[in-house]
């Protein structure tokens, strides 16, 4: 079998078909639909059962909540598939993706495909292509040379797309990589998974079409008002100390832009908090004072972009009342620069 199509399953019963359409949908056959419910208490079971009965190519798990990573983690032991497409329960695939993804790969078999995405927020869609990497088949040699330079994260704010979706794995890279993320990530979970795996591809293929339809729901974690987990962000660069060489392909530095970028969000985010400020601010300071490795991210990081510059310096000079003032008028500005922004098809 060449593909296996992972669909992790929460509550989300409103998208949850049009998703399941997309892939059987497909103008390439030869794939199963693995659908992993994950203790949804809404009508996904009900649905996934209904479309398991309608297609022999749908697998149906049913099993109590655990989180994305655990549900990845069942759908990856239940997979047959030669290569597994990563897709989430409220996105969809465009009808001919895995047809895409296979003439690739019968030019050049590679350990991973990437390719772009269409990206929907509020009523509006915005083509993401992959053109900030050359197209065709990277070697090993290729990756070091093209993708390495900006891989984490580059001096110029340019990197490597994180996200788990919009990929083909081949399945034994990808199950020796995601059996190592801990299940009770519940942000950075994606790069946690997919930095590493990269990391040690032998080969490459990169596809510039859009071909995921991905969806950013108004809710979303990244946009509603309450605190970032620092446990999570620390379990992501625990996995990059782990498996990653920091020492080659500027790889430390790429570290510690990445590592300052996420501190200055989850700084500003605790001031979400139903807390005071200055209890906000003490908590702060305690984190920090027991993590070192956060001021040494900070104070060896650099950025082209002015934006990231000004982050760092709050950051550094400890400017926490410009980030309560960034953290409150955070939305207001994003739904503005939403307001205004051409939708592009």
């Amino acid at each position: 079998m060449r593909f296996s199509i992972i669909v992790p399953i929460y509550n989300i019963e409103l998208f949850l078909p049009q998703c399941i359409e997309s892939a059987i949908s497909q103008t390439f056959s030869d794939f199963e639909l693995i659908l992993v419910d994950d203790g949804s208490k809404d009508r996904c079971p009900t649905i996934c059962e209904d479309y398991a009965k309608k297609d022999s190519r749908i697998r149906v798990l049913h099993k109590e909540n655990g989180g994305l990573v655990s549900a990845r983690k069942a759908g990856l032991a239940m997979a047959q598939g030669d290569y597994v497409v990563a897709l989430d329960g409220d996105d969809f695939l465009e009808q001919d993706c895995l047809e895409k993804i296979a003439q690739c790969l019968d030019k050049n078999e590679a350990d991973l495909v990437c390719f772009g995405f269409i990206y929907y927020m509020q009523a509006q869609q915005r083509q993401k292509p992959l053109q900030e990497f050359r197209e065709g088949f990277y070697s090993r040699e290729d990756i070091e040379k093209e993708v390495f330079p900006s891989f984490i994260y580059a001096k110029s704010g340019r990197r490597m797309p994180h996200n788990m979706w919009a990929k083909a794995y081949k399945t034994e890279i990808y199950r020796q990589f995601q059996s190592q993320v801990p299940d009770r990530m519940t942000v950075g979970e994606d790069a946690a998974c997919t930095i590493p795996l990269l990391s040690a591809c032998k080969s490459l293929y990169i596809l510039p079409e859009s071909l995921y339809n991905y969806r950013q729901n108004e809710a979303s974690m990244m946009r509603v008002e309450k605190p970032l987990p620092w446990e999570s962000f620390d379990m992501l660069y625990n996995q990059y100390d782990k498996l990653l060489n920091l020492d080659k392909w500027d790889f430390q530095k790429q570290y510690y832009r990445s590592r300052t970028h996420h501190l200055f969000n989850l700084v500003s985010a605790q001031f979400y908090a139903k807390t005071s400020f200055r209890n906000n601010v003490k908590e702060i300071k305690k984190r920090f004072a027991s993590h070192p490795e956060y001021k040494q991210a900070v104070d060896n990081s650099d950025f082209d972009s002015l934006v990231m510059r000004l982050c760092r310096f709050m950051l550094r000079r400890r400017l926490y009342f410009l980030m309560y003032l960034y953290a409150k008028n955070k939305n207001r500005i994003f739904n503005l620069f939403i307001k205004n922004k051409t939708t592009i098809k």
